[in-house]
């Protein structure tokens, strides 16, 4: 954290699990991550990241079950292979505060909560990400950078580059 990110209060120091699993994006995508968590935690914003990459295994669990899980709602629209989670090119995040996970739905209903959440997703909208805002089947606490190609382009690159692991999927 040291001088770049400034004083962080320290019930808002950077929890351990979420910079793993920030850590754990496309290597192209890692170091604007941390900035923006880091900081909405220097702007006692309690971010928290739920998942960043997912085994293809993961992703077909969670598309065979129904694609929700209570209270977060959808969870994934997309088969194995075909989620940007996939390759390490999407976030899932919401709040953490005083062991509780605040989901948009949430967090809607208390004014400083949805200024948050504004404030976390212009910051990943500035950075290149995608948040889904304006469309249709958007997703609240969720965001992408697909880094200027299709999940399809990103698909065939990832057998063609022999990152699929039997049973495991794309890595």
């Amino acid at each position: 954290m040291g001088d770049k990110y400034g004083q962080i209060p320290k019930f808002l120091k950077p929890m351990p699990e979420c910079i793993n699993k920030l850590n754990n994006l496309n290597s192209a995508l890692v170091s604007t991550a941390l900035d923006i968590y880091y900081d909405a935690r220097k702007e006692c914003i309690p971010m928290y990241i739920i998942w960043t990459r997912r085994t293809e295994a993961e992703q077909a669990l969670l598309y065979q079950f129904g694609r929700t899980i209570p209270p977060m709602g959808v969870i994934t629209t997309r088969q194995p292979g075909y989620s940007p989670h996939n390759y390490g090119l999407a976030i899932d995040w919401c709040f953490y505060k005083h062991g509780e996970l605040i989901t948009y739905e949430m967090a809607a209903k208390r004014h400083k909560y949805r200024e948050w959440w504004m404030y976390i997703v212009k910051q990943f909208l500035n950075a290149g990400w995608e948040s889904g805002m304006y469309q249709r089947e958007y997703r609240p606490g969720h965001v992408e950078n697909l880094l200027g190609k299709s999940i399809l382009e990103h698909r065939t690159a990832a057998k063609e580059q022999k990152t699929y692991i039997e049973g495991f999927g794309f890595v």
